[in-house]
């Protein structure tokens, strides 16, 4: 049952009742990287899509984006795997498709199987990760749609008239 004022959201106002906002991303979930147990964990979550963030304790700027990554775990918007530099060692001997995005600290990353999304916000917030999330989900797997259109519109002239007019 919802409360009728809604909840307390994860950016400490008072937002919409946290069932309403987790359903139109499906469940979250948060996987810290610690050995090859958690691979069939992280192959599952990055099959429905996730985020993905490479840190390193030692780095400054990890450091100090690690109080809105906190924050956007409490918000339970989206699914979250953790690699820390120690780790990154053993995730990239299984999941080698995200080698030449783990090059610096911190990166984040959306993956959604084959596809990969990287996070070149300037705004290291939690509102900007959810947003990069939410967008990255959305966004179409390709441009065959926009070929399809284009193949469409040439056949039928600009403005959908047929060319024999």
């Amino acid at each position: 049952m919802t409360e009728p004022y809604g909840t307390l959201d994860g950016m400490g106002g008072f937002g919409r009742s946290s069932k309403k906002s987790r359903s139109s991303f499906g469940s979250s979930v948060f996987i810290d990287y610690q050995s090859s147990a958690d691979n069939q964990r992280v192959h599952d979550a990055i099959s429905r899509g996730t985020l993905i963030r490479f840190y390193a304790t030692w780095c400054g700027h990890c450091q100090s984006m690690h109080k809105e990554w906190k924050r956007l775990r409490k918000m339970r918007c989206c699914s979250i795997v953790d690699v820390e530099s120690e780790k990154l060692g053993d995730f990239l001997e299984e999941f080698p498709a995200y080698k030449a995005h783990s090059e610096g600290f911190p990166t984040i990353i959306y993956a959604k199987g084959a596809r990969v999304s990287v996070f070149n916000g300037a705004a290291r917030t939690a509102v900007e990760f959810k947003n990069f999330y939410e967008n990255s989900s959305r966004r179409s797997t390709g441009g065959a749609r926009r070929r399809t259109m284009r193949a469409w519109r040439s056949r039928r002239g600009r403005r959908g008239k047929s060319r024999k007019q």
